[in-house]
């Protein structure tokens, strides 16, 4: 069975972010591509690298320097399990050549440790640029003694371990509840979207207790923050205080622990795999089909239709580039109901958001707009779209539709919250409702331009295309960089040239969009 395991193990990593591909394609096209991915890639990189290391050093330079790698650990193992919660179903229970793999003579033992082997060395390479980032600068400031290295080493390859084996519970949950229902994609996508806003909420909890510290608590500063990890993710305290210590018993005790869950979740999915695939992968059909009337629309708006059901059958799709005008809508809804200072209060920041929410709403957005895998989602029946006697125009409004036919209803329910709560005058109005409107639309059409740039039709599961594709982190880096630059600029003007930044900075973000749309009507779809 090892050699089984080595086999699939090295077929799986092969095929993680393309490198199989890259290995052998001839194609020039497919290697700047490539090029262009790693430059995105390492930019991301090196920003959470930045930031994460920043994050530390503030800990150390506030005297909190024994919980960072506490800290990191924490971060890294939320990371792994919000991701891996949408991952599992995707990965682990892949049905994409579950048959070919089933009449094989491969045990399931095999093919399942195989894909938890994959999904460990993905959460691995997360897990080391967290405590990379923040463990030289701990390295650095804190100068701890030499058994710290070790200790961290090994740490370092345990982190993965427990919340993967939680989030492939938890995905599996979602996944074998959505299954049952006829309309999978959308209830996988409440199921997601909920769980989502519960862990952003819990979270937001959290940090807004941060208002009730008393004076007295401000002295012991260190243990309210240990015991604030202890209550959301106490194995990160294990971990945490091994590292700073330098206790190889406790090491010893929480790889015992860590081992021991992820064998158990390892050995469940294998005993049951079989089992599990065909149950999560069930299909449900009526034979009632009755001929109906017959109706002829308009080719944009079939265009626009067909969008809109690819989109809404895949939940990933929906989870990832919905939560964005959700957390702006529950933030606009929380400001009307709540008002300025309450909301303040509970995300522990001090803002006139009668001014910045506007800003705040165009940015959340902005986050991920549908269009930034809109062709890619397409796959390998993206020959259909590009071979059909339609001009690029028609397909790229097609998906420009679809993406802010989605955002509207958010939009709208945001606008009305905030016209209502702030009341502005005729001038406040008109900034109330252009600029988010400005900036949503620059950023579908700049999604649209990253994924012809960035195409992927060549993936095995959505949630590569949706969550690690090149088009999709530099999709949604438009917008968000428009509303920063747009907000910066209107920071630093006196207040009397406020409005005339406004008016300046929304103009420049419409003649972007044009270019940027005239750019994308204008390409040939053969090429991509």
């Amino acid at each position: 069975m090892l050699a089984q395991i080595k086999l699939l193990t090295a077929l799986e990593l092969k095929n993680l972010y393309g490198i199989n591909t890259l290995r052998h394609t001839k194609d020039r096209s497919v290697k700047k591509r490539t090029l262009l991915l790693s430059i995105v890639w390492a930019m991301l990189i090196l920003m959470i690298a930045f930031y994460i290391g920043g994050q530390s050093y503030g800990l150390i330079y506030l005297g909190m320097g024994s919980i960072v790698p506490a800290y990191l650990t924490m971060i890294s193992s939320f990371v792994i399990f919000a991701f891996g919660i949408f991952k599992t179903g995707g990965v682990i229970f892949n049905r994409s050549g579950y048959d070919i793999l089933s009449s094989l003579p491969l045990t399931k033992e095999a093919i399942v440790v195989a894909r938890f082997a994959r999904m460990y060395i993905e959460d691995l390479l997360m897990t080391l640029l967290v405590m990379l980032s923040g463990g030289v600068v701990y390295a650095i400031f804190s100068r701890p003694a030499w058994y710290f290295y070790p200790v961290w080493a090994v740490s370092t390859l345990l982190i993965p371990l427990l919340p993967l084996s939680i989030a492939t519970l938890f995905g599996a949950l979602v996944t074998a509840i959505s299954s049952r229902m006829k309309k999978k994609a959308v209830v996988e996508s409440i199921l997601s979207v909920g769980l989502a806003v519960a862990i952003i909420t819990l979270s937001t909890t959290f940090g807004s207790s941060a208002e009730n510290i008393t004076p007295e608590m401000l002295t012991n500063l260190v243990e309210t923050a240990v015991e604030l990890i202890r209550t959301i993710f106490p194995p990160a305290i294990w971990l945490g205080n091994a590292m700073a210590a330098g206790s190889f018993g406790t090491l010893a005790l929480c790889a015992a622990v860590y081992f021991a869950v992820f064998a158990a979740m390892v050995a469940l999915v294998a005993r049951n795999f079989h089992a599990i695939c065909r149950r999560l992968n069930v299909t449900t059909a009526k034979h009632d089909y009755r001929m109906g009337k017959l109706t002829s629309s308009s080719v944009l708006k079939t265009v626009w239709l067909r969008e809109l059901k690819r989109y809404f059958a895949s939940g990933v799709y929906v989870t990832n580039t919905i939560m964005g005008p959700i957390m702006a809508t529950v933030m606009a809804v929380a400001y009307f109901f709540a008002g300025e200072e309450s909301l303040n209060s509970l995300l522990g920041v001090e803002m006139d958001f009668s001014v910045w929410l506007p800003f705040v709403v165009a940015g959340s957005f902005s986050m991920m707009p549908p269009t930034a895998v809109s062709l890619s989602m397409e796959g390998k029946n993206w020959w259909i779209s590009k071979t059909l006697p339609l001009p690029t125009k028609t397909i790229v409004d097609g998906k420009l539709l679809m993406s802010l036919s989605l955002m509207a209803p958010f939009y709208a329910v945001c606008e009305i919250m905030m016209i209502l709560a702030t009341k502005p005058d005729l001038l406040g109005l008109v900034w109330t409702l252009v600029i988010p409107a400005a900036v949503i639309v620059f950023a579908c059409v700049f999604g649209i331009t990253a994924n012809m740039l960035l195409p992927k039709f060549e993936w095995d599961s959505e949630v590569y295309v949706v969550k690690q594709s090149a088009a999709a982190g530099l999709g949604g880096f438009g917008g968000v960089l428009a509303t920063i630059a747009l907000a910066v600029v209107i920071l630093l003007m006196p207040a009397a040239y406020a409005d005339i930044a406004k008016l300046t900075g929304t103009l420049v973000i419409l003649v972007a969009t044009a270019l940027l749309y005239r750019k994308n009507i204008t390409t040939d779809l053969r090429k991509l």
